[in-house]
């Protein structure tokens, strides 16, 4: 399966799609993804070459989990300013978390220019930007 090799091959990036597909809300989605994440934990405990995926996908899920809830949290009213942790539920136990951050630059895909430098072309950015901290504690509400 072609999503299957890509995830395991770029997971940083790949896994943000599969994520959402797994956290869809229609049941048919979220089987599809849940196979796809069945098949990528399958490829890569019986491949050496893939400890990247293996090692990145059960702390994506939490990551992704997390920030789920975090939408789905309403704030406190009457409250000028409220906590992350306490106030908006979110677990900081979820970063550092090496998944590239879901912005355009870390996520577009370059082609090789050349059929000569396809073998060592790299598709995306070489710098991925990850989740290593959240220091903005205080939110202001109106």
């Amino acid at each position: 399966m072609i999503i299957v090799t890509i995830a395991r091959d770029y997971p940083h990036q790949a896994l943000w799609s599969i994520l959402a597909v797994v956290n869809s809300r229609q049941e048919k989605r979220q089987n599809k993804g849940k196979s796809i994440i069945n098949r990528l934990r399958a490829t890569t405990k019986n491949s050496s070459g893939s400890s990247t995926a293996r090692e990145l996908l059960n702390p994506a899920v939490k990551l992704v989990s997390v920030f789920i809830n975090f939408c789905n949290t309403t704030p406190p009213r009457n409250r000028a300013t409220c906590d992350l942790t306490r106030d908006l539920n979110f677990d900081m136990s979820s970063v550092p978390c090496k998944l590239a951050m879901p912005v355009r630059q870390m996520l577009d895909i370059s082609l090789p220019a050349t059929p000569s430098e396809v073998k060592h072309h790299s598709p995306f950015q070489e710098n991925v930007y990850i989740y290593g901290r959240f220091y903005f504690i205080l939110v202001t509400i109106d």
